[in-house]
């Protein structure tokens, strides 16, 4: 199955789930593991519309995440429409996490257009990021197991990568 996790430039929240969910990071995973994942704070500048692979989870679902803007709602339509188009519908999921994205990484978002600047605004993006963290994994993985069809059992959330 195709996965795609979108958030506003699609480098934040969504890049953070989507290697939760392809196992690239466990939930407690450090500011500096976040900061190093693939496709983090990846953004040279504000345009969305980007994706980024970001792995694959040992049962060969492949992640992306995708930046939308302020268009989330639209796209995640739009996605739904056209995998029903190409008879796909089953094999793509989209998942909307832009809400985890707080107003202070989407204002440090704007700062990472600034070479200078743009390690230490990564890294603060990485805290702010862990702070919701938790809420955000555990959202995408809701919506995998229910797009599954099967309720996850305790063991399954304890094993979770």
């Amino acid at each position: 199955m195709i996965v795609l996790i979108l958030d506003q430039l699609g480098c934040y929240a969504s890049v953070a789930a989507a290697s939760y969910l392809a196992g690239l990071i466990d939930l407690e995973a450090s500011p500096q593991d976040i900061y190093n994942l693939p496709g983090f704070a990846a953004h040279r500048d504000m345009q969305v519309g980007r994706i980024y692979y970001i792995g694959e989870d040992g049962a060969g679902n492949a992640y992306y995440s995708i930046g939308t803007g302020n268009e989330e709602e639209v796209l995640l339509r739009s996605i739904e429409d056209v995998a029903a188009l190409l008879a796909n519908r089953e094999h793509v999921l989209a998942i909307g996490v832009s809400a985890y994205n707080t107003l202070g990484l989407r204002l440090l978002a704007n700062l990472m257009r600034f070479s200078p600047l743009r390690s230490v605004v990564g890294m603060l993006a990485a805290r702010l990021v862990k702070r919701s963290f938790l809420h955000v994994a555990d959202y995408a993985q809701t919506q995998v197991y229910a797009r599954l069809r099967r309720k996850p059992d305790i063991q399954d959330c304890l094993d979770a990568p």
